[in-house]
This record gives C-alpha cells, sequence and structure tokens, in this order.
C-alpha cells in the first residue's frame, strides 16, 4: 500500500513538473522580445560599466560627479555611438544597394559569355529532365532574381525596420 502510495506521488510530482514546465516555455515563448530587450541591457550594462566607474571617479574639488548625471552622459555616450554607427554604415548599403539595382544583367551574361558557354555543356549533363535550359539562360535567370529591385528595397526596408525597433527598444 505504502509504495501505491509513493507511485502516486511521484506520478502527480512529475505531470505538475511538466505542466509546469510547459507553462514556463509557453511564457518564454511570448515574453521572449522583453527577454531580448533585457539581455541587450545586461550587455550594455556591461559593456558600459567601466565609463560609469571612471566617471565616478572624477571629482570637482572635493565633490563627485551625481549618479543621475553619470548616468545621463553614458547613454548619451551610447546613443553617440550608435549614431556614428548609422551615419557611417547606412550610406554605405545604401550606395552598394543603388550599384545592385543598377546592374545590366544582359552586359553581366554578355562579358561571362565565354566562360558561361565552356560550363553550359557540363551543366546540361548534370540537368534531368525534358526542359533542359542552356547555363547561359538559368544563370541570366538566377541573376534577375537576385538583383530584383523590389527585393533589395524591401530588404533595406527590412534592415532599416529592425535598427529603429532596435533603437526604440
Amino acid at each position: 500500500m505504502n509504495s501505491v502510495r509513493n507511485n502516486v506521488v511521484t506520478g502527480i510530482l512529475i505531470v505538475v513538473g511538466l505542466v509546469l514546465l510547459a507553462v514556463l516555455c509557453v511564457a518564454i515563448w511570448y515574453l521572449r522580445l522583453l527577454f531580448l530587450y533585457v539581455i541587450i541591457a545586461a550587455i550594455l550594462t556591461l559593456i558600459t560599466r567601466p565609463l560609469e566607474k571612471l566617471l565616478e571617479r572624477i571629482k570637482f574639488g572635493k565633490r563627485k560627479i551625481p549618479r543621475g548625471l553619470r548616468a545621463v552622459t553614458v547613454l548619451l555616450s551610447i546613443y553617440l555611438v550608435i549614431f556614428i554607427f548609422i551615419a557611417i554604415f547606412i550610406p554605405l548599403f545604401m550606395n552598394e544597394g543603388k550599384i545592385l539595382a543598377n546592374v545590366d544583367t544582359t552586359k553581366l551574361t554578355t562579358a561571362l559569355h565565354e566562360p558561361i558557354s565552356q560550363l553550359d555543356s557540363l551543366f546540361r549533363g548534370f540537368q534531368h529532365g525534358n526542359d533542359k535550359q542552356s547555363l547561359e539562360q538559368y544563370v541570366q535567370h538566377v541573376s534577375s532574381d537576385m538583383l530584383n529591385a523590389t527585393q533589395l528595397s524591401s530588404l533595406a526596408n527590412g534592415i532599416t525596420n529592425f535598427v529603429k525597433s532596435l533603437f526604440v527598444a
């Protein structure tokens, strides 16, 4: 009788533990963005702690810089670094996007015609099925798909939205 009671209690504890684990997993899933913000805040705290300690050692006469002013200074320095990063790299990415959007795929395939014709026979050997296309047609199709202006603009918008949400967070 005692072993049956122990088995029942053990089974109930296992079921309760699994239910709590499932609830915890669901809570983490729904609050994952909040956890991401907390992790980013912890990383930024670890990165900026030396600057805060340096500001703590600065004295004007016998007075130290107040904690609030040190915190504002550290936050402004973080914003300054992010702003400089954006000011330097976003125009570079935009310029590369413009260059990629202006690539003429027909000129590209014309310039690569000789190497493509050499690889064409090898490519046809690897194809199976009735609709065998030349390597030139395949490369032109793939390059026009990759360099599609709408895809590049949507990628740029996605990156911009990510940076905005990260900055707001």
